[in-house]
């Protein structure tokens, strides 16, 4: 009895324990639950805390922001140099466009290597190179140098321009019967056409009453002649398309176009046969519509037109009523400057409607006859036709020199007393009174 009253004590004390030892564990647990709330209590509403928080959260954005913005420079200057490397410059573009532009001229193109200086010219009278004649006479006697015939500085101006072109007043050819009823008919062998070459002809200008004194033959010889020297022509062709085919000179990005025609077949004897579309012949201007024409076309195309036209009459000094009656239509067609031939003499220059007008340049290098001549040199560039100069000369015994002091006064002169709208100063240089 006494050993179950122990037991039964025994387990009494036990239970008071576990249930003590439970109580303390309930105790601490909350006490740390608590603590824990407590504390984050405090520190979620620390002084300085949320500013701290939105700071980082803001520096966080600048940062993406700023590595996205690196991230899109690098990607377009990799794109740009992408661009750079895979395609066209800026100066390839613009040669891209110039050589467009050229592969569009609807006419024989002469290109002229840029220097960066404006493109020029020397335009010179008749020319004949027969040898039956006293020029070729010379030119043998002096062995065939061109030095001893075009002498003191003429022969300078001559090769020193970008292009000289030459009144060709005869045709190259061995072939052929003269015209009927013509007091004078030329022609010259094919191989004299080294004078030209010699000389640095670059365009011969065939629209003239003499450049089928053999027949077409000997015109489409010349033009064989001339194509084999490596020598442009114009105002006469194989058909009409070629005979009125416009010369463009290019240099750099400017476009000279160069025009050539005849109005001799105003004349009795007609001896000036017109090219048509099935025959060999010049490009005919007495009717000048056709010529007017091609001054437009051709100014749609280049920048500036220079115009050679074989006019006016034969050793008068006064302007003939054919080149007065036709001088303003190709001004008003788009003409920049008018050169003349046929008269063998210096007529006057004048200016028409702000247009340079040279009617006549006489004979160069033509006879044995003592004259006054001359070479017209000029420049063009993107402002227009600048230092138009007549450079005066004299042939005498078939020796063409360029003249200097009181020689070139008189020939100046000369030329201002005929000339009402320009004027010549000391040097040659020509302009609007």
């Amino acid at each position: 009895m006494a050993s179950k009253k122990r037991k039964k004590k025994s387990t009494e004390i036990l239970d008071t324990a576990f249930l003590f030892v439970k109580v303390l564990a309930f105790v601490l647990l909350f006490g740390m639950v608590v603590l824990f709330a407590i504390s984050w209590y405090k520190n979620k509403y620390k002084p300085g805390h949320q500013e701290e928080t939105v700071v980082s959260v803001q520096e966080n954005v600048e940062e993406t922001t700023e590595s996205e913005e690196s991230n899109v420079v690098d990607l377009t200057a990799s794109e740009a140099e992408e661009e750079v490397e895979g395609g066209p410059t800026e100066e390839e573009l613009k040669e891209q466009a110039r050589q467009e532009r050229i592969a569009s001229l609807p006419g024989t193109v002469v290109e002229v290597e840029d220097d960066g200086k404006a493109l020029s010219f020397s335009y010179v009278g008749d020319m004949l190179l027969d040898d039956s004649y006293a020029t070729m006479n010379r030119y043998r006697a002096v062995g065939g140098d061109v030095e001893q015939i075009f002498t003191n500085g003429s022969l300078d101006i001559m090769r020193g321009a970008d292009i000289l072109v030459i009144n060709n007043e005869f045709p190259f050819t061995d072939r052929g019967t003269p015209l009927s009823g013509k007091l004078y008919t030329f022609r010259a062998k094919p191989e004299n056409v080294k004078i030209l070459t010699d000389i640095g002809a670059d365009v011969a200008a065939l629209a003239n009453n003499h450049i089928t004194d053999f027949g077409l033959t000997s015109l489409e010889d010349t033009l064989d002649t001339l194509d084999g020297a490596g020598i442009y022509h114009m105002g006469a062709g194989r058909n009409i398309d070629e005979a009125t085919t416009t010369i463009y000179v290019v240099k750099g990005d400017l476009v000279v176009a160069l025009l050539n025609a005849t109005q001799l077949e105003r004349l009795p004897v007609p001896d000036t046969a017109g090219a048509t579309e099935n025959s060999a012949g010049t490009f005919r201007c007495y009717d000048s519509a056709r010529l007017e024409e091609e001054i437009k076309k051709a100014k749609e195309y280049a920048d500036y037109a220079v115009v050679y036209v074989h006019w006016g009459a034969e050793r008068e000094v006064n302007l003939h009523a054919y080149e007065t009656s036709q001088d303003d239509l190709y001004v008003d067609a788009g003409a920049d400057l008018i050169v003349g031939a046929h008269p063998h003499i210096l007529q006057q220059v004048g200016y028409v409607k702000g247009v340079p007008v040279v009617y006549s340049l006489g004979n160069y290098w033509f006879s044995s006859a003592s004259t006054d001549t001359g070479i017209l040199s000029f420049d063009v560039s993107d402002e227009g036709v600048e230092n138009l100069k007549f450079n005066p000369c004299v042939s005498e015994h078939c020796v063409v020199r360029l003249s200097d002091g009181s020689e070139k006064k008189r020939i100046i002169d000369y030329l201002n007393s005929l000339s009402d709208t320009a004027v010549i100063d000391d040097e040659g240089y020509i302009s609007s009174k």
